[in-house]
């Protein structure tokens, strides 16, 4: 018991943890110098958020790829069709906006499927079959648009990745996300204590919620200083809260992790590989089509 209390007032910073987030703290104050002050201005700040929101969701599905040990080199082309045919579907065909987005998430995943059935069950290496994919795919679009932009979407659709949320309710959905955190911890906290399990210092778990808090609160308050937080960010922090609860609290996550690390020791405890991998392709595939839309 007292190794236990001891253990959890062992309070330790880890650094590798936090230098990227030195790194990035360091970029700002650079280019907010650089840029007299413009570069931490409320309306570079949301269009940098809407920017990074198409990479971001692209992000969470790679991490999944990842961490199972293979690669995607052709989300960018998976990306780019998968747009392409988005566009060409509502300004050629005049379809509306629901049907466009069903269609083109679908046409994701088969893409994903595609390639992950020659990784999974021919046993041919990530990078070959997305380098194939990235160059099949590219050529594809270039195929079907005639090199051309293609445009005007409807309202409907531009609402998707140009919307923003409304002030008080942004606020409200801040002050929902911060509760969560907090509850969060606290039972992790119960959980652990009640497993007799040792806990980290009550300033490590909630002083880190803290300052995550109010960065998240400063953050928003800068967004609702333009219009407001940008849809596509909303849509990005859905997808990422989504998988995260994935990969800690499924099996399927929890078969991903096994496979990234010794997928000898996974088959032999018999978990389908091929099956998992395939998933994970397809999951690949549908982000990148919720990215090009």
């Amino acid at each position: 018991m007292r190794d236990r209390i001891k253990k959890s007032f062992n309070f330790k910073i880890d650094v590798r943890a936090y230098t990227l987030i030195a790194a990035l703290i360091l970029i700002f104050v650079l280019f907010t110098i650089m840029t007299n002050g413009d570069f931490i201005s409320s309306r570079n700040i949301t269009n940098l958020f809407r920017q990074m929101t198409v990479i971001g969701v692209l992000a969470v599905g790679m991490t999944f790829v990842i961490i199972a040990g293979h690669i995607d080199l052709s989300v960018g082309s998976v990306l780019g069709l998968t747009g392409g045919v988005a566009a060409i579907l509502q300004v050629w065909f005049e379809w509306p906006t629901l049907p466009v987005i069903i269609v083109t998430i679908l046409l994701g995943i088969v893409l994903g499927l595609w390639q992950g059935w020659w990784v999974a069950y021919k046993g041919i290496p990530a990078f070959i079959v997305t380098l194939g994919g990235m160059l099949m795919f590219r050529g594809i679009l270039l195929g079907v648009s005639g090199g051309q932009t293609i445009s005007p979407m409807t309202d409907s659709f531009k609402t998707i990745g140009q919307a923003y949320i409304p002030y008080g309710v942004g606020y409200a959905i801040t002050a929902i996300v911060i509760i969560g955190m907090f509850l969060s911890v606290y039972n992790k906290r119960k959980r652990r204590e009640r497993l007799n399990l040792a806990l980290d210092s009550i300033f490590k778990d909630y002083g880190s919620v803290t300052i995550t808090s109010v960065v998240i609160m400063l953050f928003v308050y800068m967004l609702n200083r333009y219009q407001g937080i940008p849809a596509p960010l909303l849509i990005l922090a859905g997808i990422a809260i989504i998988f995260i609860f994935i990969s800690k609290n499924t099996t399927f996550g929890r078969h991903i992790y096994a496979i990234g690390g010794n997928e000898e020791a996974t088959k032999l405890s018999g978990i389908n590989i091929k099956r998992n991998v395939l998933y994970i392709f397809i999951i690949m595939g549908a982000l990148s089509a919720i990215a090009g839309i």
